[in-house]
């Protein structure tokens, strides 16, 4: 009954910085670096970005397919 709202992709893209992205075997965590060296993780996998951060907006179960081996 309520409306699917798409977030604008353009907000996700960090300008100038370094993106790492883990594939683990039960998770993915994404975090990234900027100029000041400083490692920051990103919040993945989360419906309500208005809600505050906890722990497992952090980590996000990983789903691989593979189609053609």
């Amino acid at each position: 009954t309520q409306p699917i709202i798409a977030k604008d992709p353009k907000e996700s893209i960090v300008k100038g910085g370094v993106i790492g992205i883990d594939f683990g075997t039960k998770s993915t965590v994404v975090v990234y670096q900027r100029d000041s060296g400083i490692i920051s993780p990103i919040r993945v996998g989360i419906g309500d970005w208005s809600k505050g951060e906890k722990p497992e907006h952090f980590e996000n179960p990983t789903v691989m397919e593979f189609i053609d081996l």
